[in-house]
């Protein structure tokens, strides 16, 4: 029955889609940095299935966290854990098996050790989000087998300016009361250099849900917990983030450098006397040199980073994170050779993560990667076929007294191909194969402790060998200057597929006994289905313009070894927007479905389904040389209660109720 809905709107896409010259502009060609090849003119040109969201479409879609922002995005959802950290999920993976990137390095944060840390990010920072669903580990490693987000600011300019500019927003949120204030500027010094500032604030408190947060379970389990109302308790925030840089502009190409520092204190709904003070120092250095010949462009980037993660528990220090690291990376693009062109490239991450105090679950290590990298594509006629290869030496050593200098080495190889066909101008078919192999991490080979986040004891095996992934996608897309549509399904088959699997007993603790929970491999396999529609509607109305936006996406997970689910699979999800433009005022309305989640594992709860509606509209006003705008946004317009089945919290922390959403920005 499902799978006969994305039929049906595949077929109805097909039909109604027309190359007609509808409406007033053409549709945003995304630029996706993120793949280093550039010339490329539309999402037709790329062999990965790839997003891009910038403008006006990241200030509507913009929340306090990364997941949360990128949550409705096709074939991408949310962890959240709570209203505070929050990953993206992609296809159903998360963790160490999605990269998430700041300008094309890693955050170099501890994000992926738990779902309980935040991503050291703050989205009104950032300028535009590049996403790639499926294997993207030949250009990013091992821990982009599930995808890759990259988050672009404009910290080191790439460009000479002309004249000074800056932006200034400020939002309020009624359902969390909260406050944020961001503010950017950038500036030409004398010819060659420019110079960038920014800074944000924001703070929030506990946030209102409609009926009670906790489900009748989670009450029955912790009785003597907060009250039962539609309260989150210890969900507040309070966050700082500021950055300064500055480059020096070539006749082709640009050097530069920045600092930025993030600061955050926040609750965690999980433990309701825990609250956490977060920072993050970092300095990047960027170069680029362009038009060298055979040698199109060359890149170098290298960020190095000091985070630091502490636990306070009832007021006392708990348990303190740290991760101080550098990753550096050059890659080059180069032309034809024998009809190819394409990339190759270098990458090193070094990196040292240390747990101190009562929940150090994980001992200090070592980490260090190394790789090398190519991409290659020939474009023969209606034809492109492509190839790619990446070898990864990695090491992890742990620096317990346990085991001094345990020390546990992987070399790894991954490859793809690829095959584009151009249908006609405007449309394509895609085939991709891609064969990973990803290293096991720290916390896969050497947790040994209670994680008090996810409730359990968890146990890792020093003995664990690579996680090797097969994948395939299919794709259909077509592009005009008023629409764009895209339809694929995927599989992704793993062989050793590292999973945190439940053993049935608990560690024997008197007061608050935790699960024993092993890291073992499995075998595994993900498949699903993805349809994107965007179309500027013909002219229904004598002024303005109407865009339609629908997507639809599914995914399912399977244990192949046992035949059970995997669990906290993203249920299925459709929805439709339409958005109305006119030269005084643009309003737009959503409508959100998720389904009930069913496909549970073993001991798994269930989810129900839910349709939220939000509605916006944002006034642009001229004054002077001043670009104002002026927005009102209602979230869950029908105030339905929402469980994220892929939270680990869903019984606590159920999706924010109603909120109005009021907000002001300003061009200069």
């Amino acid at each position: 029955m499902i799978m006969q809905k994305f039929v049906i709107l595949f077929l109805w896409i097909s039909v109604v889609h027309s190359p007609a010259s509808w409406g007033q502009t053409d549709l945003h060609s995304p630029e996706i940095t993120v793949l280093g090849i550039t010339g490329k003119d539309s999402k037709l040109e790329y062999v990965p299935t790839v997003s891009e969201i910038s403008g006006q479409r990241l200030e509507r879609k913009k929340q306090t966290t990364l997941g949360e922002t990128l949550a409705r995005e096709t074939g991408v959802t949310s962890s959240q854990f709570g209203p505070n950290a929050s990953r993206p999920v992609i296809r159903g993976l998360e963790g160490d098996r999605i990269r998430v990137l700041q300008n094309g390095l890693g955050v170099l944060d501890a994000s992926a050790a738990s779902p309980d840390h935040a991503v050291a990010v703050d989205p009104l920072t950032i300028d535009r989000i590049e996403i790639i669903r499926g294997p993207a580990a030949l250009l990013y490693g091992s821990s982009a087998v599930g995808g890759v987000v990259n988050l672009v600011t404009n910290r080191i300019p790439e460009k000479p300016l002309s004249e000074f500019n800056g932006q200034a927003a400020t939002r309020y949120s009624s359902h969390d009361q909260g406050r944020s204030l961001g503010v950017s500027a950038n500036a030409p010094v004398q010819e060659k250099w420019a110079v960038h500032v920014d800074a944000t604030v924001r703070a929030s408190d506990d946030y209102k849900v409609p009926g009670k947060a906790r489900t009748a379970a989670a009450q029955a389990s912790d009785p003597g917990g907060p009250a039962n109302d539609s309260r989150v308790y210890n969900s507040f925030n309070r966050t700082q983030s500021g950055g300064v840089g500055t480059s020096y502009m070539l006749e082709n190409g640009f050097v530069g450098g920045a600092y930025s520092l993030f600061d955050s204190t926040y609750g965690t709904v999980a433990e309701r006397e825990v609250e956490i003070e977060m920072q993050q120092q970092r300095a990047d250095l960027a170069a680029e040199l362009r038009d060298l010949g055979f040698i199109r462009s060359l890149r170098l980037k290298n960020s190095y980073s000091l985070y630091r993660h502490t636990e306070f528990e009832s007021g006392s220090v708990g348990t303190i994170f740290k991760n101080k690291g550098n990753e550096a990376r050059v890659e080059a693009q180069h032309g034809s050779l024998l009809g190819f062109s394409g990339l190759i490239g270098l990458q090193s991450h070094i990196f040292k993560f240390e747990a101190e105090g009562d929940e150090a679950y994980l001992p200090p290590t070592h980490n260090q990667a190394h790789s090398v990298f190519l991409f290659e594509e020939w474009k023969h006629g209606v034809l492109r076929p492509s190839f790619g290869a990446r070898l990864d030496v990695s090491e992890v050593e742990a620096l317990r007294s346990s085991a001094p200098g345990e020390t546990k080495s992987f070399v790894g190889g991954s490859f793809s191909l690829g095959w584009l066909y151009q249908l006609t101008e405007s449309q394509a078919l895609v085939l991709n194969g891609s064969y990973t192999e990803r290293a096991p991490n720290y916390q896969e080979l050497f947790a040994n402790g209670r994680h008090v986040a996810t409730g359990q004891n968890e146990v890792g095996d020093a003995n664990l060998s690579k996680e090797q992934s097969q994948a395939v996608e299919l794709s259909w897309r077509k592009k005009t200057t008023t629409s764009q549509v895209s339809a694929g399904v995927f599989l992704q088959d793993f062989t050793n597929f590292i999973a945190l699997i439940p053993s049935g007993t608990t560690d024997g603790d008197a007061e608050e006994p935790f699960e024993i929970s092993n890291y073992r491999a499995v075998s595994a396999r993900l498949y699903g289905a993805e349809v994107e529609y965007r179309q500027v509607l013909p002219n229904l109305l004598t002024t303005g313009q109407v865009e339609l936006e629908i997507k639809g996406d599914l995914v399912r997970g399977i244990n192949r070894d046992s035949g059970d689910n995997l669990p906290r699979m993203t249920p299925i999800r459709e929805s439709v927007a339409v958005i109305y433009r006119t030269d005084t005022f643009q309003t737009d309305a959503e409508v959100q479905r998720s389904e009930r989640q069913s496909k549970t594992a073993p001991n798994e709860s269930s989810t129900d389904a839910y349709t939220q509606l939000n509605v916006g509209i944002e006034l642009p006003i001229e004054l002077g040389g001043l670009e104002l705008s002026l927005i009102g946004r209602v979230h869950n317009l029908t105030d339905v209660q929402a469980r994220n089945h892929v939270s680990l919290l869903k019984d606590l922390a159920p999706l924010p109720g109603r909120s109005f959403v009021v907000g002001a920005s300003a061009t200069f």
